[in-house]
């Protein structure tokens, strides 16, 4: 009976039922000060704070019927579940409205509270004259017991534990175990949620996380290297695949332009009918849950690259043979109206049609060229920087072109650097026309130079109107004369 008496000590005084009707109004004001995921953080404790008082009703109602022993278990009872209620509200306080930027673990935090549950819970035992340590130890064996009945679930807490204090693994890293890859969104006491790149979450014990290998892809650094393999045509040389190749990685959102990206052979394969050399595009990103969509973007811009530049491998290069469409995208071109229809025939076999991935770029401004482009399907942003010819990227857009529109002609007829940076708005195919194929005919037929130079003024005149340039009335005769020149010097005409 002398254990029934003190735990009597523990009953509620009547100020102390106020305080906790008052505490549970202040824990409902207070949840609506958290952010709409965290409110279900109070739950409990108003839940708790609830239950309270009707608790404490009920033991009080047992010790006047004469029932003081079930009277002060339930007035034990009661005082623990008004220690879980303000260790709850303490946490809410500290964790979700001080601390309500900073990512904290859920097992760190119940950690947290459980410490300050037990130390309140020991102390006021302490006071009522009951020893807690005393108690645990008569418990021990049923503890064992316990203990070996939950032996996996223990192993999982204590991995969650593990995981808290090493920190190898914390909150927002991008980890992979086995053949999956994940964002871990929580740790919690038997399990970690992780959130992969498909954006399923997957429940993996923390035993899992512990004992098996990982891979942290999120240190030392968010950056990554990722392998993407080309199979070519062993008849193509490593210099004429990196050529091709390298140039794919200019405008992929998500690669990184430090490490810069590596094309080089990786293995050979050879066999009676085929002999294949395979490459390696070798490359740096920083966002893990984008890496397929930046591999599947590199793969579409390798096929692209590789049927312009003729390599056998990933594609095979179509026969395109015919002639008719060849003359119809030069029949589009102004400039070329002097053309007879037989130097147009053997135009038409020099030319060379290209296709280009949505944001490609097909020429940089202030690269060097000689070839004019004819858009025959898509459509072509032309951007020009303030700076001019610098080889520097665009600054603002100057049109967009469509089918039958052309762009290059001061490179093609004055060997001129490229005046804007074109890039594919979306698929795109073009006729590019070389400067060798118009050589043969402008030195067949030198009076064709003249005839071009005037559509070309114009053309020029054209362009500086569209961009707001100022001219003179008579600037025309002077350019079609300057471009003339220069025109009969690049193809040395005299």
């Amino acid at each position: 009976m002398e254990l029934w008496a003190r735990l009597r000590h523990f009953e509620l005084t009547w100020t102390g039922l106020f305080l906790l009707i008052a505490a549970f109004v202040a824990v409902l004001f207070l949840r609506r000060l958290l952010p709409e995921r965290r409110r279900h953080r109070g739950r409990l404790s108003v839940l708790l704070l609830g239950v309270a008082p009707v608790l404490h009703l009920i033991a009080t109602g047992f010790g006047l019927i004469g029932a003081p022993s079930i009277s002060a278990a339930l007035h034990l009872l009661n005082l623990c579940i008004v220690v879980v209620a303000a260790t709850g509200v303490l946490g809410m306080i500290v964790f979700d409205l001080a601390l309500g930027r900073t990512a904290v673990p859920t097992i760190a935090r119940d950690l947290v509270q459980a410490g300050i549950f037990g130390g309140i819970l020991f102390v006021v035992l302490r006071s009522g004259g009951i020893d807690p340590v005393s108690a645990l130890t008569t418990s021990a064996v049923l503890t064992a017991v316990i203990g070996l009945a939950l032996q996996n679930i223990m192993a999982n807490v204590l991995a969650g534990v593990a995981l808290q204090i090493d920190r190898t693994l914390t909150l927002g890293d991008w980890i992979q175990w086995g053949q999956r890859v994940g964002r871990i969104a929580e740790i919690n006491w038997r399990s970690s949620s992780i959130v992969t790149r498909e954006g399923d979450t997957a429940i993996v014990p923390n035993a899992t996380l512990v004992s098996n290998e990982v891979l942290n892809l999120s240190r030392p650094t968010h950056a990554r290297c990722v392998i993407v393999r080309v199979p070519v045509h062993h008849r193509h040389s490593p210099g004429e695949v990196r050529a091709a190749l390298l140039p794919i990685f200019e405008g992929v959102a998500g690669v990184l332009a430090d490490p810069a990206p590596v094309c080089a052979p990786f293995d050979f394969e050879v066999s009676r009918h085929l002999s294949i050399v395979s490459y390696g595009l070798v490359f740096w990103i920083d966002e893990p849950e984008r890496q397929g969509a930046i591999e599947g973007e590199v793969r579409t811009r390798v096929w692209y690259a590789a049927e312009r530049a003729g390599i056998e491998g990933p594609c095979p290069r179509p026969s395109d043979d015919d002639l008719e469409p060849r003359l119809s995208a030069i029949g589009r071109v102004s400039l070329l109206t002097p053309v007879g229809e037989p130097d147009r025939r053997e135009l038409a076999r020099s030319m060379r049609r290209l296709r280009f991935a949505e944001g490609e770029r097909i020429l940089r401004q202030g690269d060097e060229g000689s070839s004019l482009f004819v858009v025959d399907r898509g459509a072509v942003h032309v951007r020009a920087s303030d700076g001019g010819s610098n080889g520097g990227d665009a600054d603002g857009d100057i049109a967009t072109l469509g089918p039958g529109d052309f762009f290059g002609e001061m490179s093609l007829l004055t060997g001129a650097p490229r005046a804007a940076t074109c890039i594919a708005a979306k698929e795109t195919v073009c006729w590019e026309i070389p400067s060798e194929g118009f050589r043969r005919i402008v030195d067949e037929r030198p009076a064709i130079a003249e005839e071009i130079s005037g559509l070309l003024a114009a053309r020029q005149g054209a362009l500086d109107d569209r961009r707001g340039a100022k001219r003179e009335p008579t600037d025309l005769d002077g350019d079609k004369a300057r471009l003339l020149a220069r025109v009969r010097a690049y193809f040395h005409l005299g």
